[in-house]
């Protein structure tokens, strides 16, 4: 055999090697900004509204069969952690042949205004229906699929375990401060999150008002150096009770208001949920006082 056409062959079998080359400060920088991954994400369609965005601002619902009466239901996908098994539960786990393979998805733009408006509208003054998911053309022979009612509702509760999951390994990453005003004097701030002060012993946590706090997509000045940082308000993302839950987890001082997290490739997960909730919540508030 021709010495070239073997070695070309033996170079496409053999494993690609690891990258060598270091990357500098700006590359190591957009890598971690979860800003930057958000964007990156792959370009879909919403089918209701038939916007083209990353994929970051949309959710994909696929058609699940029900295991017992084998309706069709649409669900969204890819907004719970997904399991850790173990290696040895793996490597001898053998595929399953009944179980049933994945239905076709679709994508819709992550609002809950947007869901409860379809659920909840009456149908004569609806602009957008749920039934635009299934508009495609593989989509139509199929029979009744059914839609949950409280979906805005649902996918909430999702996000918001998402984003508790996603934040309560970030307690040995944090530092505390008392108040908005310690913050910017802090060193390496990536973002803050917002706790509020816990309820003492004469008031309730639930007469509490949830628009305590920093506003919608607050952001901060720090001085160490002059850069700035978002702050999320947990009270009003995540609920008292998660919020309660996660105080615990980071082992707060009743005094302390708010935390201090350093932007890293371990945090950046956890910043792009809490944006995508933040998003999610978008005119939902709003909607539900009028």
């Amino acid at each position: 055999m021709d010495p070239a056409a073997k070695t070309l062959v033996i170079k496409y079998r053999n494993p690609k090697p690891l990258p060598t080359k270091q990357l500098d400060s700006l590359q190591v920088k957009l890598k971690n900004n979860p800003y930057a991954r958000a964007l990156a994400t792959p370009v879909r369609c919403c089918s209701i509204l038939q916007a083209r965005l990353p994929s970051f601002f949309l959710t994909c619902y696929r058609l699940v069969a029900h295991p017992e009466t084998e309706l069709l239901w649409y669900l969204p996908q890819g907004l719970t952690k997904p399991p850790q098994w173990p290696r040895d539960s793996i490597a001898t786990e053998q595929p399953s042949l009944s179980s049933p393979p994945d239905g076709p998805s679709s994508y819709a733009l992550s609002s809950a205004s947007l869901l409860q408006q379809i659920t909840s509208t009456p149908r004569k003054q609806k602009t957008f229906t749920w039934h635009q998911l299934g508009s495609r053309q593989h989509l139509k022979p199929l029979p009744d699929i059914i839609w949950r009612q409280d979906m805005h509702e649902f996918v909430l509760r999702l996000l918001r375990k998402r984003v508790w999951d996603e934040a309560k390994h970030m307690a040995v990453q944090r530092s505390r401060c008392a108040t908005l005003e310690e913050v910017q004097w802090k060193k390496q701030v990536g973002f803050v999150l917002w706790f509020g002060r816990p309820p003492g012993k004469h008031t309730d946590s639930s007469t509490r008002e949830v628009g305590d706090g920093p506003a919608k997509y607050a952001t901060i000045v720090t001085r160490r150096p002059t850069t700035k940082a978002a702050v999320y308000n947990l009270p009003r993302l995540l609920g008292h009770e998660l919020t309660g839950a996660l105080r615990k987890i980071f082992e707060l001082e009743p005094h302390n208001e708010a935390v201090v997290v350093k932007l890293r490739r371990s945090t950046a997960p956890a910043v792009m949920w809490l944006w995508k909730l933040e998003g999610y919540l978008a005119g939902f508030e709003k909607r539900q006082e009028d």
